[in-house]
């Protein structure tokens, strides 16, 4: 199977899983995904991560987690040799020592979170209108 329509089609399982599971705060996931997008690609996975851990309000928080754990769920499932932790703070070690520390695993990575943050905005853009 071809490389590029792995990750395609991996972005886009991730973004219906992101979609389905917050239907009811469509609102919340479009700005959320936009934002974070924003911040992968001008400062990279781990501030991505940083971004989401620090949402406080309510309803953000609740969007950045669901977004948080299937955004590392897909790493994992793509090209990441151990199985994620489930606390923040070891999420975060697991992102540098896991994903960051090999260029290539980065870039490969970072092209699925990028994928999916898109497809999960515009997938909450099109069922808002739905």
């Amino acid at each position: 199977m071809d490389l590029k329509l792995s990750l395609d089609w991996k972005a886009q399982m991730a973004a219906q899983k992101i979609l389905n599971a917050q239907a009811g705060e469509l609102n919340d996931v479009e700005n959320l995904s936009t934002k974070a997008l924003g911040v992968v690609q001008e400062s990279g996975l781990f501030a991505s991560l940083l971004f989401l851990l620090t949402r406080t309000r309510e309803q953000d928080r609740k969007s950045a987690d669901q977004i948080r754990t299937t955004l590392l769920n897909s790493a994992q499932e793509l090209y990441a040799p151990k199985q994620r932790p489930t606390t923040k703070p070891a999420e975060l070690a697991y992102v540098t020592s896991e994903i960051c520390a090999d260029l290539q695993r980065t870039l490969l990575v970072r092209s699925l979170w990028e994928q999916t943050l898109i497809y999960t905005r515009y997938g909450a853009k099109a069922l808002k209108k739905s």
